[in-house]
């Protein structure tokens, strides 16, 4: 590269392999969460029934379901419910559902008594309906995209390394 200024050689190798770098960290980012949802999905799954409701609290690898009373409910980008357990008396949980994934109005008007799921101190279900902590509902497969993210990053840290060699002979 005749001609270019041997401090633009030296910043144009750093940002290169900057952009390789970033690359691969989002390759293991993905990677990171695959194995992460579907550890949970996979948990969720093989959940039993829980003896007591407080099992569903502290993660003992079980659900409970039984009947909430729903003591809120609000509606600006997303449906959010809050609702209470008798058998957890003080507790209140609240849970969000996608949008247009949400159980129809009238079941989750404040003062309603409807069937819920917990699972891992979380709402998974309401109403029928998946809610936003239903990991069955998490994103999986990144592996394809961690895998190019992978290539790519290395290929343009091994180009930065080039320029680099040519910046600081």
């Amino acid at each position: 590269m005749q001609g270019v200024a041997p401090w633009r050689l030296k910043l144009q190798a750093v940002l290169v392999i900057a952009v390789g770098v970033i690359g691969a960290v989002a390759a293991g980012a993905l990677t990171y969460f695959n194995f992460r949802n579907a550890d949970l999905q996979s948990a969720y799954r093989a959940a039993t029934a829980c003896a007591l409701p407080s099992d569903a609290l502290a993660g003992e690898g079980c659900r409970y379901t039984a009947d909430a009373t729903v003591t809120g409910s609000s509606m600006s980008n997303y449906l959010t419910v809050s609702v209470t357990f008798d058998q957890l008396s003080g507790r209140t949980f609240t849970t969000a559902f996608g949008k247009g994934l949400e159980p129809p109005p009238e079941l989750v008007a404040t003062g309603s008594l409807v069937r819920a799921e917990l699972w891992d101190g979380h709402v998974t279900r309401l109403a029928g309906v998946a809610t936003s902590d239903d990991p069955d509902l998490l994103p999986g497969n990144f592996l394809p995209a961690a895998g190019i993210g992978a290539i790519v990053g290395a290929l343009v840290i091994f180009w930065g390394v080039q320029f680099a060699r040519k910046a600081w002979p």
